[in-house]
């Protein structure tokens, strides 16, 4: 195993009043705020750690994309007081994304996903040491949960976490997921041909003869599909948009990240995370055969209207773990279960988190 450099700089910590709100929050009297910075070979990552310092469980957020931001996620979730009332939340921003530094981007005919991987195994053992005795839940979104299968069914990483929870998320097996969703256009095609649109009677013909085949990689086909996922599956996923509860980001800790980092945003990781999206590199994603090494239990919640991963995909994940994972469909839910179903999501995840 590669050694990993661990830095922290700058902590900030901040501790509320109960009933002062920051920027319209409500938060108890054991809330805290800290900014670490924890750095895996050429990447130097933001973890804002905050809410409940009494509590056992913290909760990694890894964020989707590739290329989102989790400290985005920090300013201003829905689930902010739902979560860091009763435990720490920790907002990760992975390589090459977010407010992360990183020294160079690599080519992306040579990277290896593992580095996200390697790079959470970095994160999570500096929480472990910054906070010991206290639980860490992974949980991922979307992308994010290609990141935390990579990591839980590595037989090393076993004890560097305590519980896994997937929103609407990628998981072991790429090519299931573009099949799945596939599978799901072709559905709603025929629904419409019945309906008498002669042109999806059309495509749907094209659909049944281009199967994606496995080991081989085609961007003008996946593209293609791309846009079929657009016309048919994007008006039945719910915008989250019309769900999101607005308040006043918090900027405070965003503040004390864009004075370190010589830039606003990770602009230039945008390229590449485009260029790693529409590689072969998820589309070849396996660790299936990895699953039995899966020793904690886990949380999956997945929206039966994604446009963007397959519930077809997820549900057969689910029967692949077994026991171990507690899945759940949320049948009004796309992409955003905890935007679109906040109520829900924040109830179920409590749940589980009392059961750990």
């Amino acid at each position: 195993m590669q050694p990993v450099k661990m830095r922290v700089f700058l902590p900030l910590l901040c501790v509320l009043l109960v009933s002062c709100g920051k920027e319209g929050y409500e938060f108890s009297n054991q809330h805290t705020e800290e900014l670490f910075w924890v750095t895996y070979q050429e990447s130097t990552m933001p973890v804002v750690v905050s809410g409940n310092s009494a509590s056992d469980i913290v909760i990694l957020k890894v964020h989707g994309g590739p290329g989102g931001s989790s400290v985005q996620e920090f300013q201003a979730a829905d689930w902010v007081e739902a979560f860091e009332n009763d435990y720490l939340m920790a907002y990760w921003d992975q390589p090459f994304a977010g407010y992360s530094i990183n020294e160079s981007f690599p080519d992306i005919e040579t990277f290896d996903l593992s580095y996200f991987r390697k790079s959470l195994a970095a994160v999570t053992a500096f929480i472990r040491l910054t906070y010991p005795g206290k639980k860490i839940v992974l949980w991922g979104q979307s992308w994010g949960g290609l990141v935390v299968c990579d990591f839980i069914t590595e037989t090393e990483n076993q004890a560097s976490y305590d519980g896994w929870i997937l929103e609407s998320a990628l998981n072991t097996n790429g090519l299931r997921d573009h099949n799945g969703l596939r599978e799901s256009m072709m559905q709603v095609a025929a629904q419409r041909a019945a309906a008498g649109e002669t042109r999806w009677a059309e495509e749907l013909t094209w659909m049944e003869q281009n199967p994606y085949i496995p080991g081989v990689w085609d961007r003008d086909l996946w593209f293609r599909y791309e846009g079929y996922a657009d016309e048919l599956l994007g008006d039945l996923d719910p915008d989250p948009s019309l769900y999101i509860r607005k308040r006043k980001p918090r900027n405070h800790i965003l503040r004390q990240i864009t004075h370190r980092q010589r830039s606003q945003y990770n602009v230039f990781g945008s390229a590449f995370n485009s260029d790693l999206f529409t590689s072969d590199k998820v589309y070849t994603f396996n660790k299936d055969p990895q699953i039995p090494n899966i020793t904690k239990k886990g949380l999956f919640i997945q929206g039966k209207l994604d446009r963007s991963v397959s519930a077809i995909s997820s549900e057969a994940f689910s029967v692949l773990v077994g026991p171990l994972l507690d899945f759940k469909m949320y049948p009004n839910s796309g992409h955003n279960p905890s935007i679109v179903d906040y109520d829900l999501f924040v109830a179920d995840v409590k749940l589980y988190l009392e059961q750990l």
